[in-house]
């Protein structure tokens, strides 16, 4: 991220920027939205921060009391005199939308009533996915809207920076540091995936063939179970143990020194950029992925395997020879780096519009 120069349109911002409370709208809650990680940087920082988890029954979560729920005919009106009430103060409040295109009504409704803000629409994926006919045409037209209407877009991937150019890319980060190893050998490959369309079954199938010696553990959740049961049945060296949340991740990773990221090469993981690896990197694992964009963009410090027969090679260089390793001495990808980059580009969205009211 580049450096703020020093100003005066830009020392102004800053100064704004530091009193400033933050609502992130997501329709994740706050235990499953990776989201959390920022919010609590935030906050270190001196920023009032609230999660909105918008679905059928909106759950706030501040720094110190319980959630609150707003739900009903009255639920609306009620949690738009809630978030007024918080962000009245000093400091512009800004609002960071990571609804993608799943809500666009009450974004609007929010944006509409909620008051004079800088409005960040957060781009984490392509967000048309695979959808087809009216819902990708419902999607695209959400997305549009959506995204002219806020001053400062925010991509997760540096290659979704291709569908949105005026966007200023985010990149993502763990929560998680150093682990001491408690297997160094590195034998056993552990996976943390979704098990949905993104996950190359068959990739696994065949490196599981190819290394029978070797245990695949896997953690994550199945969308699709009973292929799950068949790849266990089939190759008795991948362990299923179940779905994972993020309090999880760093016993789990204690126990293995090379992780397996197998995601499918296809439209859904063009424009990733995986958490997984950022959970590897930070703990000190070595990581064998699929070659996706974000891979390759990574291959520093990533070993890419374009076929299983490639993964297997790598697992046994690496096993034989530590001098084949790339996640040796690499930094550590934290929240508190993402949240000084966030609040950075803030503050010369601010002085820029500064300066044009000025104009």
């Amino acid at each position: 991220m580049t450096a703020v120069t020093a100003s005066d349109p830009i020392a102004a911002a800053n100064e704004n920027c530091c009193r400033a409370p933050f609502i992130v709208l997501s329709v994740r809650s706050y235990a499953g939205d990776f989201r959390q990680f920022l919010i609590r940087a935030l906050r270190e920082r001196g920023h009032p921060v609230w999660h909105v988890h918008i679905g059928r029954v909106t759950r706030v979560t501040g720094a110190e009391a319980p959630p609150l729920t707003f739900a009903g005919a009255s639920g609306f009106p009620a949690l738009i005199r809630f978030l007024r009430a918080r962000v009245r103060g000093p400091g512009l409040p800004i609002f960071i939308d990571s609804t993608g295109p799943y809500v666009p009504a009450r974004s609007l409704a929010l944006r509409a009533s909620l008051g004079p803000g800088l409005w960040c629409y957060d781009i984490f994926d392509d967000m048309t996915y695979d959808y087809r006919g009216f819902m990708r045409l419902r999607t695209k037209a959400a997305i549009r809207i959506l995204s002219r209407l806020s001053p400062l877009l925010l991509t997760l991937s540096s290659e979704t920076l291709r569908l949105f150019p005026r966007a200023i890319h985010l990149d993502n980060a763990a929560h998680i540091g150093r682990i001491e190893r408690i297997d160094t050998a590195g034998r056993d490959l552990v996976l943390l995936s979704s098990i949905d369309r993104r996950f190359d079954i068959d990739f696994v199938r065949r490196v599981a063939e190819l290394a029978p010696e070797r245990k695949l553990v896997l953690y994550g959740r199945a969308e699709t179970p009973g292929g799950l049961e068949r790849l266990c049945r089939d190759r008795p060296n991948i362990v299923y143990r179940g779905a994972f949340c993020y309090d999880d991740i760093a016993t789990i990773l204690a126990r293995f020194a090379v992780a397996l990221a197998p995601y499918a090469r296809n439209g859904l993981t063009e424009f990733i950029n995986p958490d997984k690896y950022y959970f590897f990197l930070n703990s000190g694992m070595e990581v064998i992925s699929t070659d996706i964009p974000q891979a390759r963009r990574l291959g520093e410090r990533i070993h890419v395997a374009g076929t299983p027969e490639e993964a297997v090679a790598i697992a046994d260089r690496l096993q034989r020879d530590p001098a084949c390793r790339k996640n040796q001495l690499g930094p550590v990808l934290g929240w508190g780096q993402r949240a000084d980059e966030l609040l950075e580009v803030i503050a010369r969205v601010r002085a820029q519009q500064a300066h044009a009211d000025r104009r």
